[in-house]
């Protein structure tokens, strides 16, 4: 105890975060523990309070009460990603217009168009000799594997068919390197099985649609997008499908839409792979 101790570093950073955010919400899902949620929502505040402007611009770090360091590709990707989880867990819009407007912020400013994909910093940074473009899994997902998905979703849950575009443009860039090292391209090939299979919208509209939510958490379902409320919102997903005195889900694909169900137990009968 008479020695020096070694150094702290106690800073936060916003991409470390934002993982644990989406690790929290998917450990709350498989195992009801709405401890874990708790934990997330207070991150997901943290970050947009704390280290996120009003145009949507990032921080990387925040010590001793301020937030510093343009955030880099991987800060915004994993957020926006978290954001998606919060909203889907939730229902809160909010999260959903964060995600939508970090979104446009890395389309604006870290996008390269030659290729589709996006750089690791900004142009908003100093210029460097060469500005990178990360692909692959490695201790941390690839940041431009991440912003497909990130887009993927977003698209398809929004009816963004331009985000959508992007997102399937990005995948046809990488698709030639996927069978050259298949471990280093994991979140790739998950958004590859997002596009090969049935993939779905899951609409919940009525005043019990928390418990409807509810009734999906126990179940791994990777292939689906989920949206809800009680009111129809700003989503166009969820225009039209209230219906006063009652909750029903809605299953659809690619915009279509089957019969609704009230039954968790109904709907999960059509969300086949």
């Amino acid at each position: 105890s008479g020695r020096v101790p070694p150094g702290l570093d106690d800073k936060v950073l916003t991409s470390w975060n934002a993982l644990a955010v989406s690790g929290l919400v998917r450990a709350c899902r498989a195992f009801d523990e709405r401890s874990y949620l708790d934990l997330a929502l207070n991150a997901g505040r943290f970050i947009s309070e704390r280290m996120m402007d009003r145009d949507f611009r990032l921080d990387r770090n925040y010590k001793n009460g301020k937030s510093g360091i343009n955030g880099f590709l991987e800060d915004y990707a994993y957020t926006i990603s978290a954001f998606i989880e919060l909203y889907e867990v939730t229902f809160d819009e909010s999260w959903l217009k964060r995600a939508r407007g970090l979104t446009d912020y890395v389309l604006s400013h870290f996008r390269d168009e030659r290729t589709g994909l996006f750089f690791f910093t900004s142009d908003l940074d100093r210029k460097i000799i060469a500005r990178k473009i990360d692909l692959v899994d490695n201790v941390m997902p690839s940041a431009n594997a991440v912003m497909a998905r990130n887009l993927f979703l977003l698209g398809t849950l929004c009816f963004d068919d331009r985000y959508v575009k992007i997102s399937g443009d990005m995948l046809l860039t990488v698709l030639p390197q996927l069978n050259d090292h298949p471990s280093y391209y994991t979140t790739w090939f998950g958004l590859l099985l997002y596009r090969q299979y049935n993939f779905y919208e899951v609409a919940i509209a009525g005043k019990d649609y928390l418990k409807i939510l509810e009734g999906f958490r126990n179940h791994f379902l990777p292939n689906m997008v989920m949206a809800g409320g009680e009111t129809e919102g700003d989503l166009e997903l969820l225009k039209n499908r209230l219906q006063e005195g009652t909750t029903w889900i809605y299953v659809c694909r690619e915009r279509m839409c089957k019969l609704p169900v009230r039954e968790v137990g109904q709907a999960l009968k059509m969300l086949k792979p």
